[in-house]
Formats: C-alpha cells, sequence, structure tokens
C-alpha cells in the first residue's frame, strides 16, 4: 500500500499542476497554428479509428475480469483500473475534441 506524506502529496499536486498547464498551452498552440493543405483522405478517419480500438478494449476489459480476477489476483487489483480507465478516456476525449477537428 502506498504511504504518501504530506510533502509528497504537495510535490504530485505540483506536478499534476505543471503537466496540465503544459498540455493547455499545447492545444492553444495546436489550435493557432495553420492546418496542413494536403492531408490525405484516409487521416480523417484515425481519430474514429482510434476511438474504436479504445472502445473494443474497454468491452473486452470489462468482459474478461472474470478470468483477470480468477489467473492473476494480485496484478488484477491494480492493471485493470488503469487500463479500464486509460481505454474509458481515450473515448471520451475523442468524443469532447471530434466537433473541433472536423475536415
Amino acid at each position: 500500500m502506498l504511504n504518501f506524506t504530506e510533502g509528497n502529496e504537495k510535490a504530485i499536486m505540483r506536478g499534476i499542476f505543471i503537466l496540465s498547464g503544459v498540455i493547455f498551452i499545447a492545444i492553444v498552440v495546436l489550435g493557432i497554428l495553420p492546418q496542413a493543405a494536403n492531408i490525405p483522405p484516409f487521416v480523417k478517419y484515425l481519430p474514429k479509428l482510434n476511438a474504436l480500438i479504445n472502445a473494443t478494449c474497454s468491452v473486452l476489459l470489462i468482459t474478461s475480469l472474470y478470468h483477470i480476477r480468477k489467473a492473476h489476483r494480485k496484478i488484477a487489483k491494480w492493471s485493470f483500473p488503469i487500463w479500464l480507465y486509460v481505454t474509458v478516456t481515450g473515448v471520451i476525449v475523442y468524443l469532447m475534441i471530434s466537433p473541433y477537428y472536423q475536415f
């Protein structure tokens, strides 16, 4: 079990705020940059493909939870929530940004 002290929590929160700020600035800069004129036609389907893959992984993770908890109890306690979070938030991020990237 992880045991955080007051100093560790402050350092972690500071890191989270710095990373959030850097990501926000990167998004703003990317929004300001001009778009490329010669985008290959298949590129517009890549975000949808990524969201589809993430959604498929989410469904597979949820349906395989029984098997994960039965052969790998110690690993599943930590790995399943992390992977589920990654796959579900990947789809949510796609849904949030898709209106802004219509070709």
